[in-house]
């Protein structure tokens, strides 16, 4: 059995009592969520919210997901939008991580 070849988003980490996870991440993927994060960043700076805020946000940006979804079947201005919006939900989640780790840990 040969073993493939590790593409540089393509990882292996180590989870507790010696169990490994593989995943592999595209930069199909990476890319347009570490650009809506730098977005993000020039447009409102660093964000410090406590985590309520944190998941008022990130509903808000599952709403605008269930919108695109709703739109793609039966019409509207937010029909095409479906991958632009789950980028925007990584992205926010993303940031929320970034946050408990400056902060110290969870708020």
């Amino acid at each position: 059995m040969s073993k493939k070849s590790a593409t540089p988003a393509e990882r292996i980490i180590m989870l507790k009592d010696g169990l490994a996870w593989h995943y592999s991440l595209p930069a199909s993927v990476l890319n347009p969520i570490a650009k809506e994060r730098a977005r993000q960043n020039e447009k409102w700076g660093e964000q410090n919210h406590a985590a309520e805020i944190w998941l008022a946000i990130l509903i808000e940006e599952m709403g605008e997901v269930s919108q695109a979804l709703l739109h793609d079947k039966s019409g509207g201005h937010a029909a095409g939008t479906l991958r632009d919006e789950l980028v925007q939900v990584a992205a926010v989640a993303i940031q929320w991580l970034e946050c408990i780790d400056r902060n110290g840990g969870e708020k």
